[in-house]
């Protein structure tokens, strides 16, 4: 469960706060100053901080800055929360490093529907891939949550590469790294240019990304992508191995072979293929279409569809 500190002098507006919060389903934490709130700090990591300026012994812009200067602390988002509403004074609250700032009397439903803007942004900049600055695992996860809670159509779309450990093994981190990289940008680009305003895309790690889009795009992504890729991955080889069509590397027993240059093999589910309940459900389905996909030579995508 999210947890949200609110840090206010005023105990009707932690109530008013801490009912609202709790109404949206998060953990309320309260405070009742800044000392407080910093003795709370020592006990939870909460996923948004609603601080009050105007408080006894120490202020919350003194909390604010101190919040953001820990190295523990400092990724969680703070609202600012304050009667003090001249130019000046959010000025001076954003510098302190306020990710935003709300003036008292304050509209509860705008204040919820902010801070949970805010977790979700936040959550999203903090999980990512650190070679590619794509969504992680868990953002794969909980955007797949959400498309199945939304009832809406989707095609959840599976893509790794082919041979790529053998690749790696004989080119060397770096170069293998320089690859993930290229793929994460065929893929980004490609649903960028191809698919909708709100698809997404997840690198879940190594040579395994996702692509969440609809039933009447994902054939033109997919398609692309594989295209682009088949291309851009033969500058990553040395000459000699493409005028072969393969180089010598180990397999997973530890036997040496010839492996073909990489390709990237696609499983795609769609929504109506059954009524999903959770994203380990569509990970149990998509593992079996990868499958099919992996026997198949060369680049390709294979689709589970209600027949």
């Amino acid at each position: 469960m999210e947890k949200v500190l609110i840090v206010d002098d005023n105990p009707g507006i932690r109530e008013v706060l801490s009912a609202g919060f709790k109404y949206m389903g998060y953990e309320c934490i309260l405070a009742e100053d800044g000392e407080d709130a910093l003795e709370k700090l020592k006990m939870h990591t909460p996923d948004l901080v609603i601080l009050d300026i105007m408080m006894p012994k120490i202020d919350g812009f003194q909390v604010c800055r101190m919040i953001k200067k820990n190295i523990f602390l400092s990724k969680i988002p703070v609202i600012v929360l304050t009667a003090k509403n001249s130019i000046e004074d959010r000025i001076y609250g954003l510098d302190e490093g306020a990710d935003d700032y709300i003036g008292k009397p304050f509209d509860l439903k705008e204040l919820l529907a902010r801070a949970r803007s805010l977790i979700r942004r936040t959550r999203l900049v903090m999980d990512r891939d650190p070679s590619t600055n794509l969504p992680g695992a868990a953002a794969v996860e909980r955007e797949i949550q959400s498309r199945i809670e939304s009832k809406t159509t989707y095609a959840v779309c599976y893509m790794d590469l082919d041979n790529f450990k053998a690749y790696a093994d004989n080119y060397g981190f770096n170069m293998a790294n320089k690859v993930i990289q290229m793929t994460a940008r065929v893929i980004a680009g490609t649903v960028m240019l191809e698919g909708n305003e709100d698809d997404f895309v997840g690198h879940i790690g190594g040579d395994d990304f996702i692509v969440i889009s609809t039933p009447d795009k994902f054939e033109v992504i997919c398609q692309r992508v594989i295209k682009e890729f088949d291309e851009k991955i033969l500058s990553y080889y040395q000459p000699e191995h493409l005028q072969k069509g393969s180089f010598r590397g180990v397999d997973r027993e530890g036997i040496e072979r010839d492996f073909p240059i990489t390709t990237i093999s696609i499983a795609v589910v769609l929504s109506d293929y059954k009524e999903f309940t959770s994203p380990s459900e569509i990970g149990q389905v998509i593992a079996e279409v990868k499958k099919t996909a992996k026997r198949i030579k060369g680049s390709n995508y294979q689709v589970l569809r209600k027949t």
